[in-house]
């Protein structure tokens, strides 16, 4: 006999129309959000004088990427003809008539367009300084070393907004919805970040391996240390699950355990061939594809796989998608990639020496 209780407050409830609610393209603008963490790895090459050679990579890869983040979500929406109020009219305070603030509004109006501004600003000063000659900045030198000057700045405030960036959507996740693999996930947020960041630095390294681009340590350290923490956060995550669930009937989180011991194990190859290449600069381009791999996975596994667990935690619904559902998703990465190609077309990068800042 079934005890009902269970399915009843306060145990819980039963949601007869749970569909999915993020479809697949959320993996890709949580893809392209790496770009936010290219623009901190920029900044942290600026102000170290370490990696310099590598900062036109970090603010190219990383604007061609945010540049494009919101068509992940305007694709997603029923109603992307009117993508043009979120901008102009972003739901950011509370009032009677919408009672609340809207984090999505709140990202996307604002903190978007500004960070994009950053990175762009960024971006065109630094790739100016060192290049004149590719620069749409007529002026002098005197100029590009005044305008060079406004370049901390622009990075502190990079910086700030990229942080704020490179956890989101995590915190939608785990405050606003009643997803249960969700709402009993409080290190989500920092998981993102550094999944984010692994995200970030193997998109480096494959382009840097293209361009031909003289290989840092720090980056493939940064690159190691991160999938190190994301392998730990994850086996800690799972453990927590199996003692909170233990004795009960919310059993169906076990079901995203396979893959999360999937994409640990990729995480712990690609830091472990990172820590090796740091002395022979080998392997690299089979790294970072390892380690997008693991990031792939996961991604899959939290946002959609995370979803097909029932609201009450107990059983799990179907996954039901429609026939062009990989196209959408590859849709907003492929532009991405195709704004990457017109950007490393004004400004080359192949065999491009950078100085290193004085």
């Amino acid at each position: 006999m079934i005890d009902l209780t269970q399915f009843t407050y306060p145990f819980g409830y039963v949601y007869f129309n749970e569909t999915l609610v993020w479809k697949p393209v959320a993996f890709a603008y949580s893809f392209l959000i790496s770009g936010a963490d290219l623009f901190i790895l920029a900044a942290i090459a600026y102000f170290t004088r370490r990696m310099t050679d590598w900062i036109p990579i970090f603010l190219i890869t990383g604007l061609s990427f945010f540049s494009v983040v919101l068509l992940g979500p305007l694709a997603d929406s029923l109603e992307p003809h009117r993508a043009w109020r979120v901008m102009l009219t972003p739901h950011i305070f509370s009032s009677m008539k919408y009672p609340g603030i809207s984090v999505m509004a709140l990202y996307g109006g604002v903190l978007w367009p500004i960070t994009s501004i950053l990175g762009a600003l960024a971006t065109l000063i630094y790739m100016s300084n060192k290049n004149p000659k590719y620069s749409f900045l007529k002026a002098d030198e005197a100029k590009y070393e005044k305008l060079s000057s406004y370049l901390k700045i622009i990075f502190i405030a990079l910086i700030t907004f990229s942080l704020m960036w490179s956890i989101y959507p995590s915190t939608l996740l785990v405050n606003q919805t009643w997803i249960w693999s969700w709402r009993n996930w409080g290190m989500l947020p920092a998981l993102f970040f550094i999944e984010t960041f692994i995200t970030a630095t193997a998109s480096a390294i494959i382009i840097g391996n293209i361009f031909k681009k003289k290989h840092d340590k720090l980056l493939l350290f940064i690159h190691s240390l991160a999938a190190f923490a994301l392998a730990f956060l994850l086996i800690i995550q799972m453990v927590f699950w199996s003692f909170q669930v233990r004795g009960t009937n919310y059993t169906a989180i076990y079901s995203l355990y396979p893959l999360f011991a999937l994409a640990c194990l990729i995480f712990i190859i690609t830091a472990t061939l990172s820590i090796k290449a740091m002395n022979t600069y080998k392997g690299l381009t089979f790294i970072g594809i390892a380690a997008l791999t693991g990031v792939i996975i996961n991604k899959w596994n939290v946002i959609i796989n995370g979803q097909l667990i029932s609201r009450t935690g107990i059983g799990k619904v179907d996954l039901h998608l429609h026939g062009w559902w990989f196209f959408e998703t590859l849709a907003p990465i492929a532009m991405g990639v195709l704004v990457f190609l017109f950007l490393s077309s004004i400004y080359p990068l192949r065999d491009e020496s950078y100085e290193t800042d004085k």
